[in-house]
């Protein structure tokens, strides 16, 4: 339950960045806040989520979960900012 609510805010976080320096100078829409990219994070990872089983204990796929929430949101986060360097 904490995972998802981190990694909630961690992905709503990185989707207002990406949005504010593409969505709003491309199709000019509002910029989106914290809280419905929160929201829309939750859908998509609805209704994309898969279930992989793993042989790791409950401990070790917490924290491997955490490595790659965190990774995965920085590398993001990096290559929109230098994408948006270029625009």
């Amino acid at each position: 339950m904490v995972f998802t609510v981190i990694s909630s805010i961690v992905n709503g976080f990185v989707l207002v960045c990406l949005w504010d320096w593409f969505i709003v100078p491309i199709f000019h829409l509002a910029p989106l806040t914290l809280v419905p990219a929160i929201g829309v994070v939750l859908v998509v990872s609805f209704l994309t989520h898969q279930y992989v089983p793993n042989d790791e204990d409950f401990y070790e796929t917490v924290r491997n979960s955490f490595i790659v929430l965190f990774v995965y949101a920085a590398i993001f986060l990096v290559f929109g900012f230098i994408v948006h360097l270029f625009m």
